[in-house]
């Protein structure tokens, strides 16, 4: 007796290449999304660094305007960085109290999703912010 080509074996294997190959798929595409957005925020101080190597690279500035300009980089982002500092107690009791206002809606099950939000993203701050470090000066420009 023959085997018709319909046998629900050769569709089970069919499915299972289709469910299989749809991993592959996304695994890649994963990859492909996750290094293509960056590990996330670098902590302050790499971040000025990044952001001053984007700057001088993009700009394709001179040696002697790096002399001329950085001064003003650098007292822009001190400047900034006082801003923050200032201001981020305020952002912080802000969202706080927005939390507060969001937690009575929650169920218990939602409350406990949250508090684990909360710690995860609170070990995220701290791996990759932290306290705001000291200002320090960045590395001479290549010659």
């Amino acid at each position: 007796m023959r085997l018709s080509h319909s046998t629900p074996l050769r569709h089970y294997c069919a499915a299972l290449a289709l469910l299989i190959s749809g991993i592959v798929v996304g695994a890649f595409g994963m990859h492909v999304w996750q290094r293509a957005q960056g590990p996330g925020f670098p902590p302050p101080g790499d971040f000025k660094v990044r952001i001053w190597e984007h700057f001088e690279r993009e700009l394709k500035l001179t040696p002697e305007q790096v002399v001329l300009i950085r001064p003003d980089f650098e007292e822009a982002w001190e400047q900034g960085d006082a801003i923050r500092r200032t201001v981020e107690p305020q952002m912080k009791a802000l969202f706080a109290q927005a939390m507060e206002r969001v937690r009575v809606h929650l169920t218990p099950e939602q409350l406990v999703l949250l508090e684990e939000f909360d710690r995860r993203m609170e070990e995220r701050r701290n791996r990759h912010d932290g306290p705001p470090p000291p200002m320090f000066e960045l590395p001479p420009p290549a010659k």
